[in-house]
């Protein structure tokens, strides 16, 4: 038995639990299907047609009781960590790797999370915010004034913020080949081959989808491995970048992480940190770009720092950061976050059985309207009229599984955003709101976000 993963069985709702909750009664072959193509409007109709809590079934991912109301959701995230595991390994170990933090339990987890949470601590932020902004510039000067869009514009920043502030790989031929090695690797695990394990198989010998995701996962791995050696060797202080703080990183023993426990977990910061935080960025721009008084005011509130505003005012600044926090709210790039209980557990008043997963469904807990009033609105003010609590804004998930680079994507998202609206105009390229589309693992707006760059402020 490997004690870094519990076991926990695929269970089938029982008859006893049937009676109490609502079940799903279309067959798991069409909700998997209409969840793959539309996750949002399938847990609508869900939770019309069975109220909160509901049921869902996916093909490879079994039964789910998902809730959005914050009195559910605290019993979830409140809840002794010891009493869930992981759901939905098998789907995720071959993008992250059997070490990732996303994947482990118990102890492992709890051992892990410590040895990582000081490289994410908010007083670390400061350190990268220059090069955030250095690689916002470059990005932006890259590109003449007309039509772009906006993912692509936001996937180049991130991908290089992650090269760059959590690899620490800053050699331009290095960067380079990390560039072309990661792109490979992201781009080969696709969404169906998460949610559909029969096609984990070599069922198209060398060509098909599976052997390209694992021939460009070998070539990613054999990097990761060969810079946490490299790294290792040279044994640099003083650096400040996420790999070398994970290497100088000991537990209570006085142990550190494997090599292979850091590269994984480098893959589990890219996958966590690279497409949710494109995703994020082009909505951000989508979105504060769109609405006339939204535009006006951050651009004053920016414009009151001064022609060059550094990084750490912008990432102060309060209405900047309501635009990020209220982009988070009506876009989350997730649909849903999971436990799997290993344990006996009485949720919403009913004993769910060992092996169910229970699932917090964000965007529509960001959505209700006893929470957030008129939620299809974009408005950041709701964000500066009060603070919403753990269990009413779950953007980066909760409990003791909360999102640990939280810190981080808050400051690229600030930091980007305000030195793109700080130095150029824009205007949005189509009048109609951009519907959400899938984007690799998450969601994003749909043809990327097209907008025009119209010239330089000022």
């Amino acid at each position: 038995m490997d004690a870094r993963h519990p076991p926990a069985a695929q269970v089938v709702i029982e008859d006893a639990m049937t009676d109490a909750l609502p079940r799903d009664s279309h067959h798991p072959l069409v909700t998997t299907l209409r969840f793959f193509a539309d996750p949002e409007g399938t847990l609508d109709r869900c939770a019309r047609e069975q109220g909160d809590p509901f049921h869902l079934k996916l093909l490879g991912v079994g039964d789910m009781i998902v809730t959005s109301t914050p009195e559910h959701l605290r019993e979830l995230f409140s809840a002794r960590p010891e009493l869930f595991t992981p759901p939905w390994t098998d789907n995720l170990a071959p993008l992250l790797g059997g070490h990732s933090l996303l994947l482990l339990a118990g102890e492992a987890h709890r051992r892990e999370r410590r040895l990582m949470m000081p490289s994410f601590h908010g007083d670390r932020m400061r350190a990268y915010g220059a090069v955030i902004q250095q690689i916002t510039h470059r990005a932006l000067a890259a590109r003449r004034p007309g039509p772009l869009v906006a993912l692509t514009l936001s996937q180049e920043i991130a991908l290089e913020v992650i090269i760059q502030c959590v690899f620490g790989v800053t050699e331009p031929d290095a960067v380079a080949r990390c560039r072309a090695a990661v792109s490979a690797f992201v781009d080969a695990y696709t969404p169906a081959l998460v949610l559909f394990p029969g096609l984990r198989r070599g069922l198209f010998g060398d060509r098909g989808p599976w052997a390209r995701f694992v021939r460009n996962r070998a070539a990613f791995e054999a990097l990761l491995l060969d810079e946490v050696a490299r790294r290792r060797a040279r044994h640099e202080p003083g650096r400040e970048d996420i790999l070398s703080l994970l290497l100088d990183a000991r537990d209570e023993d006085g142990e550190g992480l494997t090599d292979q426990e850091l590269a994984d977990e480098l893959r589990t910061l890219l996958i966590g940190g690279y497409e949710t935080t494109a995703n994020t960025l082009a909505w951000a721009m989508d979105l504060a770009v769109r609405d006339p008084e939204v535009r006006r005011r951050v651009l004053a509130e920016i414009d009151a720092l001064g022609a060059t505003p550094e990084p750490a005012a912008l990432a102060q600044l309060p209405y900047l950061g309501a635009v990020c926090q209220e982009t988070i709210r009506m876009r989350p790039v997730l649909s849903v976050v999971g436990r799997q209980t290993v344990a006996p557990f009485t949720f919403a008043g009913r004993e769910v059985p060992i092996g169910t997963v229970l699932g917090a469904a964000i965007f529509h807990l960001h959505h209700r309207p006893a929470l957030y009033p008129d939620p299809e609105r974009f408005d950041p003010e709701r964000f500066l009229q009060r603070k919403f609590g753990p269990f009413e804004f779950i953007g980066f998930g909760g409990g003791a599984r909360r999102c640990m680079g939280a810190a981080f994507a808050t400051y690229l998202l600030r930091v980007s955003l305000g030195t793109m609206l700080a130095g150029f105009h824009w205007r949005c390229a189509s009048p109609e709101p951009l519907a959400i589309v899938r984007r690799g693992v998450g969601f994003g707006p749909a043809r990327g976000g097209p907008l025009v760059l119209q010239g330089l402020r000022g």
